[in-house]
């Protein structure tokens, strides 16, 4: 993780970000399970994604002092089993011109454990997603609502959770991110629940960040040198147009 400030992806382009985000949204609901999966060839069975980094942190940095919001779109590549084709985006400023893909990690165990990652993570979300059998995970990302006012009420898919807390102190921190991590994980308080995404993501930032902002609203821990934060609200359905 340590090089990572150096490394710079190619700029995100209007029409990926456009393309893979519209796909998520009408991907058949039991396909979507199959985008956090690849199959591993030396074991003959399917790995599933437990984190994705951003590459071009260097380019996020030289817009950090402008960010007042981020978001994270969740998207989908075409299908692929001998890839992960699970492709979320930061989005700052709800600009098009400030979108980074966050690429997957391959790795062949999860962090948790002896690992970096805190015990209040691991037990709230992350050991969840791994531990979670492939068929739950269509449910995540649907529930009970609305896409716009005008809609009848029906079963809504998320597709961006907002992380404007953790904007703000990135924003205002007085260096710059090394490494941003997304951690998909499950919320086992709200699966089942009618109206509410069971989905939780939860964003990692190096290093770490001010002491000040552990017991924040939305920051769930600070362990190794990053800072955990999870998102205020998933759109649909806290967003009804």
């Amino acid at each position: 993780m340590g090089n990572t400030t150096t490394k710079k992806k190619k700029k995100v382009t209007v029409s990926d970000f456009n393309d893979n985000t519209k796909r998520w949204c009408k991907e058949d609901v039991l396909q979507l399970a199959h985008h956090f999966h690849c199959f591993n060839k030396k074991t003959a069975q399917y790995d599933r994604a437990i984190r994705f980094e951003m590459v071009d942190i260097v380019g996020f940095n030289d817009i950090r002092k402008e960010i007042e919001s981020i978001k994270i779109y969740l998207a989908v590549e075409k299908k692929d089993k001998n890839k992960i084709t699970f492709c979320p985006y930061l989005q700052v400023n709800d600009s098009e011109d400030m979108v980074f893909e966050l690429s997957p990690v391959s790795e062949e165990e999860p962090r948790y454990g002896d690992s970096p990652v805190p015990k209040i993570f691991k037990d709230m979300v992350w050991k969840n997603w791994y531990e979670s059998e492939m068929n739950q995970i269509d449910d995540l990302f649907h529930c009970w609502g609305k896409k716009y006012e005008s809609d009848p009420e029906s079963i809504v898919r998320v597709e961006y959770f907002e992380f404007d807390d953790i904007a703000k102190i990135i924003k205002n921190s007085e260096k710059d991110i090394e490494a941003i991590t997304l951690y998909p994980g499950i919320d086992m308080n709200k699966f089942g629940m009618r109206d509410m995404i069971s989905f939780t993501p939860v964003l990692g930032i190096r290093p770490l960040l001010s002491e000040n902002t552990i017991h924040l609203k939305g920051i769930l821990e600070s362990n190794n040198g990053e800072t955990y934060a999870e998102y205020s609200s998933p759109c649909p359905p806290t967003c009804v147009k």
